[in-house]
Formats: C-alpha cells, sequence, structure tokens
C-alpha cells in the first residue's frame, strides 16, 4: 500500500503555571493593554528579551493580561495576583510551533522564559497534549461503517447527554472529510482532511512543514489524538516529566480503543482485522517522544509568512486604488498611468504637513510585523527596567 508520511509529532499544549509575575512585568503588560485599547490592535513591548504582543482584552477565568509571542508560537494569558501560590500563568502553545521546534525544545523554550520573567512556579498542570499524524496514501477512504470504537457510539452531532466516545461525522459532496470520536476533556480522536483545512484557512506554513504543497485534489489525512484534562488526569499526567513518561502509551492505548477495520463486512469487531494505514500511524504514535523537530526552520516559516503578507499588502492596494479611482470617475488607463503617482504624491505631502504622524505609522507598522524583521533599523526595544516605569517601551526615532 502506498503511504507517505509528510509530519508527525505533538500538535497542541495547554499547560498552566502556578506561580506569579513580579510587579515591573505586570505594570509592563498593564500598560501595553492599555495602548492596545487605544490603537485598536495588539501593542508590542520585550518583556525581558522575549517579543510580545499584547491585546487590548483579558481572558475568562480572570486573566488580565493575554500576549502572543513572535509568529504566535505561543499565546499567554496572565493574572494580576502577586500570590505564587496561585495558578496565575497559562500558556497555549501553536501547532506550527510544536511541529517546527519538537516537544523538548518548545519544553525548555516555556521554562526558559519562566525564569527570564522571574515567575517564581512551584507546580506545573498539563492540561491538553495533541498529537497528529500527516499522511498522503492514495487508497485511502475515511469510511464511518469501518470505525471500531465504544458500543454505545452513535454517528451523527453530538447530543447534550451521551457516551464519551460518541461519534461526530461530517460529509462534503457525498463523502466523509472528517470523523471525530469522543468530546474534550476527555479523549477525542479525529481524522480529517488535512489539507483542505490549510486551503481554506490560509495557514501556508503547513506547505512549509510538509516540504510540499498538495495538489487542488490531493488529500492529506490527518490522524490526531487529543488527551484533555480529564483523561490525562485520570492517567496521572500532570507535570512535564509525567508526559515523557507516559503519554506514547497512552496514545497508543487510544489509537487501539478507537480504531478503523480493514473492511465493513465484520461480524464480531474484536476479531477484526485492522487497516493497515492505522496500524502505521499506531506505531508512530507509540514513540510520540522521539525528537519531533521538523526538517523546516522557524527562520524559513517566517519568509513563507514574509511574502504572504506582502502579497495580501499588494492585493489591498490594487483594490483600494481602483475603488479610489471608481469614486474619482477616472477611467481603467487613468488609473494605470496616474492613481499610482498621484497616491505617492499624497504620501509626500503627508508626510511634508504632518511628519510625527506619518513616522508614528510606519513605526508601528514596524512594531506590528516586527516577527518579519527582528533587526528593524527604525525601533529600538528598551527593557523595562531602563524605561522608568510603566511608560512607552518603544524609542521612537525622528
Amino acid at each position: 500500500m502506498d503511504f507517505e508520511v509528510l509530519h508527525s509529532g505533538f500538535d497542541k499544549l495547554e499547560v498552566s503555571f502556578n506561580g506569579a509575575l513580579p510587579a515591573k512585568l505586570r505594570a509592563a503588560l498593564e500598560a501595553a493593554k492599555q495602548r492596545a485599547g487605544s490603537n485598536v490592535e495588539p501593542e508590542h513591548i520585550n518583556l525581558k528579551g522575549v517579543d510580545c504582543w499584547v491585546k487590548e482584552t483579558g481572558a475568562r477565568g480572570g486573566y488580565a493580561y493575554v500576549f502572543s509571542t513572535a509568529e504566535d508560537r505561543e499565546m499567554w494569558a496572565i493574572k494580576d495576583n502577586e500570590d505564587p501560590e496561585n495558578w496565575n500563568l497559562r500558556c497555549v502553545v501553536s501547532s506550527v510551533a510544536l511541529a517546527v521546534d519538537g516537544w523538548h525544545a518548545v519544553r525548555d523554550r516555556l521554562l526558559l522564559q519562566l525564569k527570564a520573567w522571574g515567575a517564581k512556579t512551584t507546580e506545573i498542570s498539563i492540561s491538553r497534549v495533541d498529537y497528529a499524524v500527516d499522511f498522503i496514501a492514495p487508497d485511502f477512504r475515511l469510511m464511518p461503517e469501518r470505525l471500531i470504537c465504544h458500543s454505545h457510539a452513535t454517528v451523527g452531532g453530538y447530543p447534550d447527554q451521551g457516551e464519551p466516545d460518541e461519534m461526530a461525522v461530517h460529509w462534503k459532496n457525498r463523502q466523509v472529510t472528517s470523523l471525530t470520536v469522543g468530546k474534550m476533556p476527555g479523549r477525542q480522536v479525529q481524522i480529517y482532511d488535512k489539507a483542505r483545512e490549510v486551503r481554506s484557512t490560509g495557514k501556508g506554513q503547513w506547505h512549509e512543514i510538509w516540504g510540499r504543497c498538495p495538489l487542488k485534489n490531493e488529500t492529506v489525512w490527518r490522524i490526531e489524538v487529543r488527551a484533555g484534562k480529564e483523561h490525562l488526569g485520570r492517567a496521572g499526567i500532570k507535570s512535564f516529566d509525567d508526559v515523557e513518561e507516559k503519554i506514547g502509551s497512552l496514545f497508543q492505548i487510544a489509537m487501539e480503543k478507537v480504531r478503523l477495520a480493514a473492511t465493513s463486512d465484520f461480524d464480531n469487531a474484536t476479531r477484526a482485522a485492522t487497516d493497515p494505514v492505522w496500524v502505521r500511524v499506531r506505531e508512530i504514535v507509540r514513540d510520540a517522544l522521539e525528537d519531533s523537530q521538523g526538517a523546516v526552520t522557524f527562520e524559513r516559516i517566517v519568509e513563507g509568512r514574509r511574502e504572504e503578507i506582502a502579497d495580501t499588502y499588494r492585493k489591498q492596494i490594487i483594490g483600494c486604488a481602483l475603488g479610489y479611482a471608481v469614486t474619482l470617475r477616472k477611467g481603467f488607463m487613468e488609473t494605470l498611468e496616474g492613481i499610482g503617482v498621484e497616491i505617492a504624491d499624497d504620501i509626500a505631502m503627508l508626510y511634508d504637513g504632518d511628519r510625527c504622524r506619518l513616522i508614528e505609522k510606519y513605526h508601528r507598522a514596524v512594531c506590528r510585523l516586527k516577527f518579519l524583521e527582528p533587526a528593524a533599523n527604525d525601533t529600538e526595544d528598551v527593557p523595562y527596567a531602563e524605561s522608568g516605569g510603566p511608560g512607552r517601551l518603544l524609542r521612537m526615532q525622528t
């Protein structure tokens, strides 16, 4: 059977820490949050050597501050609480970060960031761990009738009350595109067309991770195993060490409790032969803790994002220029010949008339896109200790 693995590795991590950020850093986050509210966009600050983009709102659960790190590697939620015995710190690691860096690098980075911030953490509580295998298998077909799972499983949407292993099936053009068994925060296994999702969401980073751009009619199947807080708790998994000791076995058991039969023609589910694809994926999942660092670097991911963002801006400029021309009752040829020059003249006039405002807008763009160019010449990061308090952490060159 033709079977090609494009990627395998941890796909999501949610973890909370018992500890607290120092008052100075929380004050810096508060000032950034206020500026984000005024500017209606995330505010960039450098938090003890870590580039962060602070949102204008907090999050449910009493988290006052929410911010992402470069290229949304991690999303942090912080409580404005100084008691280190409380669970004040929460982090959600993105699937791209785990795919590119691997489990061990991500774990070490989180602990180093907390140490740099002076957060005296005493306990760790992991609430979710996902693992995914992306593959191409031209002969593979997703048929719900071949799925073997809990005897009470039903096909359809989830009811309000039901068994933990109930099944949801999604169809597109009379073909099954997604099949999910289980509900979070318990155990969940999902099979779906990852290439379709990438095309619909524009997550081009996955083309870099896979090392290829699938054809429009090509399916990249993903089998994803998810362990939520309740499932992890029953298995005694709470810390990073627990994950590294037990997660492979936990995922393997999940792939045995939920599996695809080789055919739908079976009388006894326990004796039904398992689909060869499922067997291969189960072997990969069993060795989840092997170094899953991808072949692509984050630098390459960033360059790909640079190209995507530049293309988006270019299309917006063209679209706005054409709309602008129509409002001025200019013809198509007049647009091609003159609108670009006219816009350039307008920018020059704005620079002469309100230079500070234009430079401010430019610097805000530099901060917003800083992850694309960490060594931007026009902006200098000022560590909080040198800023004199919760004021502006960026020094503008005018």
